[in-house]
């Protein structure tokens, strides 16, 4: 796989294609990926094999391109994107860290760090502090394995379940969302 091998060349490259895919994903949301219906109708009226508002989940949210553009603009509009972004960034580290040599291993997850980790970053997220210094520990020793984030990401997928999501589903997003699912 071609990934696997610029990743294990060169720990810089990785940590610099980590940047360049949140960046495009910014650019991605700015574009307006998402369609948005232009009907009046109510969005949630005979939606024949689509979920119904309650049926709703995170993981149902995310299976789809449209739904977690959605998702992702919605989070951008309550000032909480860095909880979608952080989740993204991290589970394609587990998903390539096979692929990865130990090298390439340090530099993603000091790059994960140092943007959605460490206090005062960019895209800081809301994370207890015993994560926070569990994670640093591990980096400071070198200590990598694929489940470093593990903790982290719980916290956020939880926090994206329990808080944002209620709210995703009561919004114009999603009736919009849902709509254009419904639409042949």
């Amino acid at each position: 796989m071609q990934v696997a091998k610029t990743y294990k060349s060169s720990p810089r490259a990785v940590a610099a294609q980590g940047a360049q895919s949140s960046r495009n994903l910014l650019r991605q949301i700015s574009a307006g990926v998402l369609s948005v219906s232009s009907s009046n109708s109510n969005p949630f009226a005979d939606l024949d094999n689509q979920p119904v508002v309650e049926q709703i989940t995170l993981d149902s949210v995310l299976e789809t391109k449209q739904g977690k553009s959605a998702f992702m603009i919605y989070l951008a509009s309550e000032w909480s994107m860095e909880n979608m972004i952080f989740y993204d960034r991290v589970s394609r580290f587990a998903a390539y860290y096979d692929s990865l040599s130990q090298e390439g291993r340090l530099a993603q997850a000091k790059e994960i760090f140092s943007t959605f980790v460490q206090e005062n970053s960019m895209l800081q997220v809301n994370l207890s502090h015993k994560v926070r210094n569990d994670i640093e520990k591990n980096i400071r020793v070198e200590k990598i394995d694929k489940d470093l984030f593990k903790a982290a990401s719980v916290q956020v997928r939880r926090l994206m379940s329990d808080d944002s999501l209620p709210r995703f589903i009561r919004s114009k997003m999603c009736a919009e969302w849902l709509a254009g699912r419904a639409t042949p």
